[in-house]
Parts: structure tokens; sequence; C-alpha cells
């Protein structure tokens, strides 16, 4: 076969039909079509784990980020030693840079992240935890913050020009 064998142009009554408003048949056809694939090529059960675990194997090549943790309500003069922390700050080092991000409790069940990049670049900063994913961009000074975080352990992952940067998991 050569591209000869193919037509090049499309009728006007395909080109209409392709253009018209989607009616009661072809509904009743995609139905129909959806019922075929599934019974002849059913997604895979476990197609949602193998994914995620294709993305894991991505972030091993990801550089690891060292941290460094510091209670800042362990400064205070008076502090209560009962009193559960309400703020914390984290240190993350790496060749590329090195990011601050300060933890704070803003409710019961409810966290703020303020973090710092030096030297400030652009990066998407992407916080893991097991309810999902929330992505932010640092600004031009290296600033963002990520608020409304539900307690429980944390990553963060720094994507930037020259790849990724995978920190420890941290609990808010």
């Amino acid at each position: 076969m050569t591209d000869d064998d193919f037509p090049t142009g499309v009728s006007a009554d395909v080109e209409a039909l392709a253009t018209a408003a989607m009616d009661r048949e072809d509904e009743a056809l995609l139905r129909e079509l959806d019922l075929l694939l599934r019974q002849a090529d059913p997604m895979p059960a476990d197609l949602v784990d193998r994914v995620q675990f294709a993305l894991a194997l991505d972030e091993l090549h990801a550089e690891v980020a060292e941290m460094t943790r510091l209670s800042l309500d362990a400064l205070a003069v008076r502090a209560d030693p009962t009193v559960e922390a309400a703020t914390t700050s984290l240190t993350f080092k790496t060749d590329a840079f090195t990011a601050m991000v300060t933890v704070t409790r803003t409710g019961d069940d409810a966290f703020r992240l303020d973090g710092w990049v030096a030297p400030p670049v652009p990066l998407r900063v992407v916080v893991r935890m097991q309810e999902g994913v929330r992505e932010v961009e640092s600004d031009d000074s290296g600033r963002f913050v990520v608020d409304g975080l539900p307690g429980g352990f944390a990553q963060l992952v720094f994507h930037h020009d020259g790849g990724a940067v995978v920190t420890p998991m941290f609990e808010l």
C-alpha cells in the first residue's frame, strides 16, 4: 500500500456529520463502542498502581535533599514544654539550592508552609501527601506559600531546570 491508496480529502457529507452537534444516535454509538472496548480490552485492575510505581521510579533519579528540623518554639525563653510546637522550621540543602520551609499550625488539623529558596530560582513546588498533591510556583524572590494542608506526612518535590529535588518525608 502507498499513500495513494488513501483518500486525502474529506467528502462534504463526512465533513457535515463531523461538525454537526451530537445527537442520540451518536451517543448510542459511543455507548456501544465503550462497552465493546471494555469487553475486548479492559483496563488492568492494577494499572493505577503500576503508574504510581513508574512515577516513583522516576523520582529515584532525583536528587535527595538533606533535611534539618528545628522547632521554633524551642527557642522561646518561657516555652511550656507541655504545649505542642506550633511552628517548625525545616531546611533542605542540595547542590543546586537551599530551601527553608516554616510549617505553622493554623487550625486543629490545618497547616501552612511558607518557603524560601536561595539563591532565588523559579521552581515548581509539589507537596505530596496521602490525601493528594498540591502544586505552587515560587516567585522571583524564591518565596512560596501552601496553605490549608491537612495534618499527616508530607514530602516536597522541587522541580527546576536542572531536574528535581525530593525531600525526605516529614510530619505536619
